[in-house]
């Protein structure tokens, strides 16, 4: 037999809230912690999109837009978890490697982190 929508819509919410509380557990960076902050505002389009850092440097992402964004590498090498409108994300990056990653509710949305010690 199969569920019925409730049993469906059920299981979604139990997913979701299981999702947000691992993102809520993942261990966030503390600015104090980073050489350096860049900034990356949100809206319809990540601002700057592609930006270099240094290992040990960290990219405060916030969400400026009226709408629900999120940044993800796309091998999910980081994930800001959803930022509702004014939400904030503080990435620490200490390896160099160049991420390419886009907004997870978006993904037309699209930038690139290198992270390159100074030469």
């Amino acid at each position: 037999m199969k569920p019925g929508p409730a049993a469906v819509k059920c299981a979604v919410a139990s997913a979701a809230a299981i999702f947000a509380v691992l993102v809520a557990l993942a261990p966030a960076a503390r600015a104090e912690e980073c050489t350096a902050v860049h900034e990356v505002a949100i809206t319809y389009t990540f601002e700057p999109g592609d930006i270099y850092v240094a290992p040990g440097d960290c990219i405060h992402f916030t969400n400026i837009h009226g709408i629900e964004h999120s940044a993800v590498g796309l091998e999910r090498e980081f994930n800001t978890g959803i930022l509702m409108p004014g939400g904030t994300a503080l990435i620490e990056f200490d390896e160099e490697t160049v991420i390419p990653y886009v907004c997870g509710v978006h993904p037309l949305m699209s930038g690139v982190i290198i992270v390159k010690s100074p030469d």
